[in-house]
């Protein structure tokens, strides 16, 4: 993975800032495999189309980035 700040970063931040193709493409594949989903809702999730993201999933996806659930999805 690529090495950024991740202070405070919301999911899609975290997300635009992997930059580079390549990384984001490992984080979603590994998202949408550990939470079971398709590309399609990892991709609602990201882009806030639904707040119906379950907390098993959105704590997945906090242990992945490394980032507090908190600041991934900010209410």
């Amino acid at each position: 993975m690529v090495e950024i700040n991740t202070q405070k970063l919301t999911f899609k931040d975290y997300y635009k800032q992997l930059g580079k193709r390549d990384p984001q493409i490992e984080l979603r594949n590994r998202i949408i495999s550990e939470c079971g989903i398709s590309t399609a809702t990892f991709y609602k999730w990201l882009n806030r189309k639904t707040d119906n993201i379950p907390k098993l999933a959105r704590q997945k996806i906090s242990e992945i980035t490394g980032i507090p659930v908190e600041d991934l999805f900010p209410d």
